[in-house]
């Protein structure tokens, strides 16, 4: 009979398959809003070329369109619920969300960094990390108050509930942090006008903003469907696994390194094909 756990040390093969996949669409989607902004990167725009305009005009389309609306809210959605069922398997969820809230801030610090030096003023401050972080440390929160399925449900459907009576799709902007103040100044000018606003998500801030209302609540009741689909640490399309999903199960296995890394990857591309192109960077 065959095993209904996937071959690679017991992990769920659906479930890192779905993880892969949105991985990579969140890579294409980065991918198309780089290319957007290629003529604000580069100071000689008017000498660009076609092929290079016509990237940008592709990215600045899709970044515009209906299908980049609707699947950026699908994506999140379903990577949260992973992060959820996810939870129910790990044997600490603390260490797991201090190690996600790290890479977080580490995040912070050099999008905050690019900005001081007038480049790239897309600083994230809350973002899709510091929001898993924040998530699975909610998810043990709420477990150790009681390790119940139908209270884990309760609990994120009302967050949710939150999120959409607050139209968390429609917030205003928060106040830009001034650039020309030092690394602790502007930590305390963000936490003493618009840190609180920020985190739960009544403004947003930034290319990547994931508010606690309601995206929180979208990783508790994954964890319901962690424990009640998955308690067995089974899948449950055995029948499917195959060769044909090895590659989407490899990039759901290395999710956050995809996410570190596929950013300064995609940057780089993106700016070597306009230095090739024979403009100049914008710094």
């Amino acid at each position: 009979m065959k095993p209904l756990i996937g071959k690679t040390r017991g992990r769920i093969w659906e479930l890192d398959a779905l993880r892969g996949f949105a991985v990579l669409a969140m890579v294409f989607d980065h991918l198309t809003f780089d290319l957007s902004q290629m003529r604000f990167y580069f100071s000689d725009w008017y000498k660009a070329g076609g092929f290079i305009t016509r990237l940008e005009e592709f990215g600045t389309s899709f970044q515009n369109s209906g299908l980049r609306f609707w699947g950026h809210y699908v994506f999140v959605t379903v990577f949260l619920l992973l992060v959820g069922i996810s939870c129910t398997f790990s044997r600490s969820n603390v260490k797991r969300a201090l190690q996600v809230l790290g890479c977080g801030l580490a995040v912070t610090a050099v999008t905050r960094f690019l900005v001081t030096i007038n480049f790239l003023d897309m600083s994230i401050v809350w973002g899709i990390l510091q929001q898993i972080g924040f998530g699975i440390l909610l998810y043990a929160t709420v477990s150790a108050l009681w390790d119940n399925r139908y209270f884990m449900l309760g609990v994120g459907a009302l967050i949710v509930l939150a999120g959409i009576l607050i139209r968390w799709y429609d917030v205003p902007a928060a106040g830009r942090i001034p650039s020309d103040l030092s690394w602790w100044e502007q930590m305390v000018w963000f936490m003493k006008n618009d840190a609180a606003s920020v985190l739960l998500g009544t403004r947003w801030y930034g290319p990547d903003h994931f508010g606690i209302l309601p995206c929180a609540g979208v990783v508790l009741i994954g964890g319901y469907l962690g424990k009640t689909f998955y308690s067995g640490r089974r899948s449950l399309i055995p029948a499917l696994d195959g060769g044909w999903n090895k590659p989407l199960r490899w990039v759901g296995r290395h999710a956050i390194i995809f996410y570190l890394a596929h950013q300064p990857v995609v940057m780089a591309a993106v700016l070597g094909i306009g230095l090739l192109g024979g403009l100049t960077l914008a710094i």
